[in-house]
């Protein structure tokens, strides 16, 4: 066993001032995100009382009532009233939904009008269509979640629900779809939590353009920096916009070219 010298003790009040100071650093988040928390809290409440004296309503607010009445239980009316008002229901941009809508949807669609537990509620079958793509789930700011989509997809699957892919393109020429599918089929891999979509291939409708290209790659007219002769970010950005811009005149004005 070494001896301990004074560097060596050195170095260990040193490291133990680091550790004290790191468990302080977290010891005030903490203390920071409470207060913040409380703030919050405090700020909600003052806003809830305030819709209320003014007899207003706002769209989440509409969604956090409606949630509250279907799973305190004690309303199964009214879960009865709405699935006999809506024998069925259509919800298009599915990607986009957030949990609570998500669960609202669940129990409005149950078999039992009682349940007034999402996670147990099992699906009326014909009761619920829904369309959706998860590649598009980017409005992350209105709480919609991709893993979230993919959850319930899984779940209805485990209920009955069959999976349409909708994979028909029907603006597209099939060689412009070629080059999509190559440009992203390798690169949109499904993760096993679902964060991620797997990419669907496109499939071809019309028939090819004749005559006229369906891709085009623009070449960049003046990528070298005036200074040092080099290829440089600054010098492609610049010249871009007026080749796209040419490029665009020289199609509507000269170039014949048409789009059914």
């Amino acid at each position: 066993q070494k001896q301990a010298t004074p560097q060596h003790e050195f170095f260990d009040l040193a490291q133990h001032l680091l550790d004290l100071r790191a468990q302080a650093t977290r010891a005030l988040a903490y203390a920071r995100l409470a207060l913040l928390r409380q703030l919050l809290d405090e700020g909600a409440r003052a806003q809830r009382e305030a819709k209320r004296r003014q007899r207003v309503i706002a769209f989440d607010d509409m969604l956090f009532n409606l949630h509250d009445r279907l799973t305190r239980g004690d309303s199964p009316w009214l879960a009865g009233a709405l699935k006999k008002r809506f024998p069925a229901a259509l919800i298009d941009e599915f990607q986009d939904t957030d949990p609570l809508q998500a669960e609202i949807l669940l129990l409005l669609a149950a078999d039992d009008p009682a349940e007034n537990d999402y996670r147990r509620a099992r699906i009326l079958p014909g009761k619920l269509f829904v369309v959706g793509d998860p590649k598009q789930s980017i409005y992350r700011f209105r709480r919609a979640d991709v893993v979230l989509y993919d959850r319930i997809k899984r779940r209805l699957l485990d209920q009955g629900a069959r999976v349409v892919h909708l994979r028909t393109s029907f603006r597209g020429a099939p060689s412009l779809q070629r080059a999509i599918n190559a440009a992203f089929a390798p690169q949109m891999k499904r993760s096993d939590e679902g964060s991620q979509a797997d990419y669907v291939p496109l499939e071809p409708f019309r028939e090819d353009v004749t005559g006229q290209p369906t891709v085009v790659a623009l070449p960049v007219p003046r990528p070298y920096s005036e200074n040092s002769g080099k290829v440089t970010g600054y010098w492609i950005e610049q010249s871009i916009p007026d080749a796209v811009g040419a490029f665009v005149h020289w199609m509507t004005e000269k170039s014949g070219w048409t789009v059914r």
